[in-house]
């Protein structure tokens, strides 16, 4: 018995050196545990065996039988492994067919109502009802995304958490099945365990359902197992659905990678031709609501301009002097079109007072006082106090002074006259009176017209006005756009173009706004329905006028919020709510019809849906909410600056919950758009002809709100889109007719019957 003993030892001493070389002696003392059970072993054999127990046989075999059984079970493995290898590799060794995505969406055509009839949960989502926004972030626990996976079967489940952002159940793909089960490990601490399961259909080799528990084996020996319970469809669909697979050889399709890109008959990929066209799609969507963003910030900015506008002529073209100051208003603006400095300096108050003959503006450095009067002698009478020149500039030389275009010669002619004569005292004989008289760009007619609504001079002044002020706020959206797009990887042209294109939307929209505001807010509105009236031709317009609604409307909500507590807050104060006038109300209403109007419109009549319009107004709004803010810092630049932050963190946090119809549009015509396009026969001139009248339409947008309009967005996609498309396209074929038929019969025979006879 000893020597028995002794030689077991010694084997398993060599053993454990063996061990200890190979796997380095940190490893051989991390990991010793089955070395001390044999030592311990062994000092029990030796102290039965020298205390002469008979037993010690007995001992030995107790002893050794975990060992034993264990080598036991180890053989059986490695045996039934042995047998799994072969089998794979028999499995492996076989034809896999080539499957097209043609023949996989075939292949699974109907898989996701089968599996809507067993699930449990009550929230299910196939078809043109996928939220892929939501199934995105689920597959994104699964490092998988929409872009890689083609979503067939969404069946989400709540989080447990009332504050984690997250789904769970499942979701069936073209790849794979992918579950995510929450459970309860804790139910006073309230903390969560979570399991995920990744049943991929590459390389799946078998699987097995016995009692409540689905093994899956797959081709490297690894594998799932899944317990009834923790999906919300039966063991038994999965089984199934991966038999299915299994049996049409799909899987080792999937494992030689024997997947074909559809292809046309020249040989275009139709995968890579719907990828670019995605992406296309998807760049367009982000730089459109980038653009929307920074395009209200920019408007809010160009509102700051207008605010000073506002503030310089205040209601003065309201009053019975209306046309003096409509003429200042319409020289100024004329003049900065010409790239003039002018400064309005006609509404410089000293001690609360106009200055007294002081100028009304300052143009390039020049001092010029506007005189306009109904007549050259009442305008010459406004210029000369008695016998003295009444204007005079700052460094006591005579003002320039400016006077209607029409008046411009008589009353220079009559001012030469009168000093030549020394009717004016305080001017030399000989004085030019060309120096001290200038020509006005308005006549007094237009300078009437211009202090009315509704006029055309009004219009062109206002309208010319407005691009001056915007101009700044343009420049300053087109720079941060610019540099958001260089930053986001963009090419130079196309962040240049995409720059140019928020400038003038800025610009555009801001003018807008501006002469809308300027119209509504002046007080009377030409009425040119009765036509030429003795009213009209007295009030220098030649029609009569009618009272402004809007103005009486707006003046009064001023009045309102100026004497608000809120206006008196610190807020308020902050807000500037103290300084606001009529036309700053109208503009904030005018800008929020601009801003809000057309997506109100279209969820009216059903273009977009309600939760695309809270959408876009929440992301509208906090772009406004920070263009404010950032107005208060540092006028025009930080509206812009805080408009896009605000408006950007909106739409990245309200994408996470509510996909754009757009994007839900657009997955519905591309599945419509595969579906008849596989079982085209197209050239690559067809293809491409295709895919630019339906998904790569320059029009896409009004073409997915037409189609979300519609009753059924499949039925519209495929009938009114991609089968409308085919038949124009197809239609442009060379007919095939009776005659060529016949024709290609006779060359037929003739070609046999020669080639019968020269055989014979």
């Amino acid at each position: 018995m000893w020597w028995i003993i002794g030689i077991i030892f010694f084997v398993g001493v060599i053993w454990l050196i063996v061990q200890g070389i190979r796997n380095g002696v940190k490893k051989f003392n991390t990991s010793s545990s089955a070395r001390v059970k044999y030592f311990l072993f062994m000092l029990i054999l030796f102290y039965a065996h020298g205390m002469n127990f008979g037993f010690s046989w007995i001992v030995a075999l107790f002893l050794f039988s975990p060992f034993l059984l264990r080598f036991y079970k180890n053989l059986k493995n490695n045996l039934g492994n042995g047998l799994i290898k072969n089998q794979i590799k028999e499995w492996e060794s076989q034809h896999a067919p080539r499957f097209s995505y043609s023949e996989i969406y075939k292949m699974f055509d109907g898989v996701p109502e089968s599996i809507a009839k067993t699930d449990a949960n009550t929230q299910i989502y196939f078809g043109e009802t996928i939220p892929y926004g939501r199934a995105n972030n689920f597959l994104n626990y699964f490092e998988k995304s929409i872009e890689l996976e083609e979503v067939l079967y969404y069946s989400p489940k709540r989080s447990l958490e009332d504050e984690e952002l997250r789904e769970y159940g499942m979701i069936v793909t073209l790849g794979g099945i992918y579950l995510s089960n929450q459970y309860l490990l804790d139910s006073k601490k309230r903390e969560y365990g979570v399991d995920l399961f990744d049943i991929r259909f590459k390389g799946l080799f078998v699987t097995n359902l016995h009692e409540d528990i689905l093994t899956l084996i797959y081709n490297d020996l690894s594998g799932v197992r899944l317990r009834r319970g923790e999906c919300s469809i039966p063991l038994e669909v999965i089984d199934e659905l991966c038999k299915f697979l299994i049996n049409n050889r799909f899987t080792l399709s999937l494992l030689k990678e024997n997947i074909s890109d559809d292809t046309i008959s020249d040989g275009i990929s139709y995968k890579n031709a719907l990828k670019e066209v995605e992406e296309t799609f998807s760049k367009n969507q982000n730089e459109s609501y980038s653009n929307d963003i920074l395009t209200n910030a920019g408007t809010v900015g160009a509102m700051h301009s207008m605010a000073g506008q506002y503030g310089e002529l205040k209601n003065l073209m309201n009053g019975r002097q209306g046309h003096g100051y409509g003429a200042e208003y319409g020289n100024n603006t004329m003049d900065k079109l010409r790239g003039k400095s002018v400064q309005n300096a006609g509404q410089k108050l000293v001690d609360g007072r106009q200055v007294k003959n002081g100028a009304d503006r300052i143009v390039n450095g020049v001092e010029i006082q506007t005189k306009y009067c109904r007549s050259a002698s009442s305008t010459l009478g406004e210029i000369i106090d008695h016998d003295r020149l009444r204007y005079w500039n700052s460094e006591g030389k005579p003002m320039r002074i400016e006077v209607p275009r029409e008046q411009y010669k008589k009353v220079v002619n009559d001012l030469q006259r009168k000093i030549d004569n020394g009717e004016i005292k305080d001017l030399p004989k000989g004085t030019k009176a060309t120096k001290i008289i200038a020509k006005g760009l308005l006549t007094y007619l237009e300078s009437q017209r211009v202090a009315k609504g509704g006029t055309i001079e009004g219009l062109v002044v206002d309208t010319a006005n407005g691009v001056i002020t915007c101009a700044y706020a343009g420049g300053i959206s087109a720079l941060m756009n610019f540099a958001t797009n260089i930053w986001a990887g963009a090419s130079l042209e196309d962040s240049i173009a995409s720059s140019v294109k928020v400038s003038a939307k800025v610009m555009g929209r801001g003018t807008a706004i501006y002469v809308l505001s300027m119209q509504l807010s002046r007080k009377e509105f030409v009425n040119y329905f009765k036509g030429h009236t003795l009213d009209g031709i007295l009030n220098g317009t030649g029609y009569s006028t009618i009272l402004n609604p809007a103005y009486i409307a707006s003046e009064k909500l001023a009045r309102d919020i100026k004497g608000s507590t809120l206006a008196r807050s610190t807020l308020g104060n902050k807000l500037q709510l103290q300084k606001i006038d009529g036309k700053m109300v109208i503009s904030s209403g005018v800008m929020f019809a601009f801003t809000f109007g057309p997506d109100i419109a279209r969820t009216m009549v059903g273009r977009i849906s309600t939760k695309q319009l809270f959408k876009n107004a929440t992301t509208s709004s906090a772009a406004i909410a920070g263009a404010a803010i950032g107005n208060t810092f540092m006028p025009v630049v930080g509206a812009v600056v805080g408009g896009a932050v605000g408006g950007f963190i909106a739409k990245s946090v309200l994408d996470e919950f509510i996909e754009d119809d757009a994007k839900e549009m657009f997955q519905v015509l591309k599945e419509e758009f595969i579906d008849c396009v596989m079982l085209m026969n197209l050239k690559k001139e067809e293809f491409a002809e295709m895919l630019s009248m339906t998904m790569g339409n320059p029009e896409l947008p009004h073409v997915l709100r037409d189609m979300y309009a519609s009753q059924n967005v499949r039925n519209y996609a495929r009938e009114n889109l991609v089968e409308e498309a085919a038949v124009i396209i197809l239609g442009k074929r060379k007919r095939i007719t009776a005659d060529m038929m016949d024709e290609a019969m006779n060359k037929y025979i003739e070609a046999e019957y020669t080639l019968t006879k020269e055989l014979a």
